[in-house]
């Protein structure tokens, strides 16, 4: 996997479809965004859209999520409840839109978002086996 300057995703669930809405956010770190939706989601919504902003480059996840936000202000849905809600359109939009710009990114694949979720849970054991054994000893 790449270095990269944090992801930008795209959030579905069983919820937001009734209403063909998505959710759109950055993080740095997959596993710790799934692992909060998944305390807030009745029934466990997934990763629609992945994109990995590249490293060795000036933009970030904060640079891109804002261009986005700027670039779907049309198909922004809001009510009574959070902020970060779209049309499920814009699913289908991204890709091309960022392929027009100098935005370095990749599309992550299934297997690449599982990897790094795999990755993340073993680096968090270790460390969680690192500070038992360090304070036992």
């Amino acid at each position: 996997m790449n270095a990269n300057n944090g992801f930008v995703y795209v959030r579905q669930n069983e919820i937001y479809e009734i209403d063909k809405i998505c959710k759109l956010g950055k993080t740095k770190n997959i596993y710790d965004s799934d692992n909060n939706y998944a305390n807030d989601e009745f029934r466990r919504g997934n990763f629609g859209l992945i994109i990995e902003i590249l490293n060795n480059q000036q933009y970030d996840d904060t640079y891109v999520e804002k261009i986005l936000q700027k670039y779907f202000k049309n198909y922004h849905s809001k009510t009574d409840g959070g902020d970060d809600f779209y049309q499920n359109k814009i699913i289908d939009e991204i890709v091309p839109f960022l392929s027009n710009t100098s935005i370095k990114f990749k599309v992550l694949t299934e297997e690449e978002i599982n990897f790094l979720i795999q990755q993340e849970k073993i680096r968090k054991l270790r460390d969680l086996l690192k500070k038992f054994f360090y304070n036992k000893y």
